[in-house]
């Protein structure tokens, strides 16, 4: 979980102006969130190998985005932290529908989600368009109920 913490927070800062605390340069984002896009990319095709790693990184990314997408919001540069969310739901949607992945596991994901996907950030992303993010945590969370009958 470090790692990834580290990972994130040095793509925030550089993507941060030094005109203000947070405080986004939309100049700087592209190149600033390309190593996460990367390092998204890679977990979509090793979720498998180990799927707790992938997990942790995807929820980091959804937690620490969410909490500043009001900024990205201000500069008109939400779309690149759109892309973050829904790279990252396709990491947490592969992993609960994978049928390697155990039912405690599943669970775990499934509460988190739910609980994301009451974050005031995620209903904020979703005002400003049609759809948005915590439609999709929630839509990840139904196939979870519908695939593993959770609540026996």
């Amino acid at each position: 979980e470090e790692k990834f913490q580290m990972i994130i927070d040095s793509a925030i800062k550089a993507c941060s102006s030094l005109r203000g605390h947070f405080f986004i340069d939309p100049r700087k984002t592209n190149s600033a969130l390309k190593p996460l896009f990367k390092l998204l990319e890679k977990e979509k095709v090793s979720y498998n190998q180990k799927p707790y790693e992938s997990y942790v990184f995807a929820k980091l990314v959804l937690e620490n985005f969410g909490e500043l997408y009001e900024h990205f919001y201000e500069v008109q540069d939400t779309d690149i932290v759109d892309n973050l969310f829904y790279d990252a739901l396709e990491i947490l949607d592969a992993i609960c529908q994978s049928k390697t992945t155990p039912f405690e596991f599943k669970e775990e994901i499934f509460g988190d989600l739910l609980t994301l996907s009451q974050e005031l950030y995620f209903n904020k992303s979703s005002s400003y368009y049609d759809g948005g993010v915590d439609l999709d945590l929630l839509n990840i969370v139904s196939k979870c109920v519908a695939t593993e009958d959770i609540f026996k």
